[in-house]
């Protein structure tokens, strides 16, 4: 069975305030980024949702930030399903669309701002509907990139490792479905285990389950398979004690002719371990600044077909990327150390 995966992906860039402005301990973020269905078919419209606010011990006032969300240019967003279940007070939202290139979302931080951290909370929570159009087997991996920028004057980003968030949506084409898969979820069971849990429905010449794991995004392998039973609720624990920093998950769905669709993609954070590498400004112009480089690292633009466009150096003093020689467009930034790879999105103006 042919596939192409449709990742939606937020990966929230943060300026550190410099300057330490009046609210320095605010820390605005995106996560919880879900898809109502996945997969869908080739055609079908699906519902994504994810969470925006203010994790901080300071307010983010009116001005002090904005979040600057991206969809690829292979899907149309119904601009009109925004809900942003009573954020709008809150947030005045700027709608962009580039041809070829995607749509923009921008929601700026008004009216009485986002208040501090209270248990956890507040989190402002809406939805928005994606059209899945042209979208067919074989296309190449896209994201959504969310960024959460804080105005350095103003508001800062106490924790600016806390802004990302995954959320992949496949695609198939049309009739395709060897199985729904309901669910797929994960978390950490003590401090060198994960726990991956997953719900089914409706199998039809389907064989098995693969469970695969990148560390950091370098690439999935295969650390477990399970056969097809009479059971709609499936669970697999994976020893990760060697794992740093980011552990991502998917499950592969194998059917009985040996083609396979993938599932959503869960990523758990290990406590303490690795660090996350963040592009601002993105969108960017001349220059993107590469934040979280502690010591020596090389980089790597690709096009979104995969074509190298450029390669470098980096270091924690010289953390900018020149980008006056790049066309404007998307591309995939690789970002490599002697502990980790991670691969950023980045869009040129």
């Amino acid at each position: 069975m042919k596939k192409t995966l449709l990742t939606i992906a937020a990966i929230a860039g943060a300026l550190v305030a410099v300057g330490q402005g009046p609210n320095p301990l605010a820390n605005p973020q995106v996560h919880g980024i879900t898809a109502a269905e996945s997969p869908i078919e080739v055609g079908q419209t699906t519902t994504t949702t994810f969470d925006v606010g203010n994790d901080g011990d300071d307010p983010i006032p009116a001005g002090g930030a904005s979040f600057n969300i991206s969809f690829p240019p292979n899907v149309s967003v119904n601009q009109s399903s925004l809900d942003f279940d009573g954020g709008d007070a809150i947030f005045t939202p700027t709608w962009t669309v580039i041809a070829g290139t995607g749509t923009f979302l921008q929601l700026d931080v008004t009216g009485a701002g986002i208040p501090a951290m209270v248990l956890g909370g507040p989190q402002t929570h809406f939805t928005m509907t994606v059209d899945i159009v042209g979208a067919v087997a074989g296309t190449v991996p896209l994201q959504q990139t969310s960024n959460a920028l804080p105005e350095p004057l103003i508001a800062g980003n106490a924790q600016s490792s806390d802004d990302n968030a995954f959320g992949p949506i496949q695609v198939v084409p049309a009739g395709a479905f060897p199985i729904k898969l309901i669910s797929f979820t994960g978390k950490l069971a003590g401090e060198h285990m994960a726990l991956l849990h997953w719900e089914i429905g409706n199998p039809d010449k389907f064989s098995h389950f693969e469970l695969e794991r990148s560390a950091g995004g370098a690439g999935f392998v295969k650390v477990a398979s399970q056969k097809l039973s009479e059971a709609s609720r499936y669970q697999q624990e994976d020893d990760i004690s060697n794992i740093k920093g980011r552990v991502l998950y998917r499950l592969s769905m194998v059917d009985l002719d040996g083609s396979a669709s993938l599932s959503t993609i869960v990523m758990l954070q290990r406590n303490g371990a690795g660090n996350t590498f963040l592009l601002y400004p993105n969108p960017a112009g001349e220059k993107v600044r590469v934040t979280g480089i502690s010591g020596d690292a090389g980089y790597s633009i690709y096009t979104l077909e995969g074509k190298l466009a450029a390669t470098g150096d980096l270091k924690a003093s010289k953390p900018d990327i020149a980008l006056d020689g790049l066309a404007s467009g998307a591309y995939w930034i690789r970002i490599a150390t002697p502990d980790q790879i991670q691969t950023l999105k980045l869009i040129r103006k």
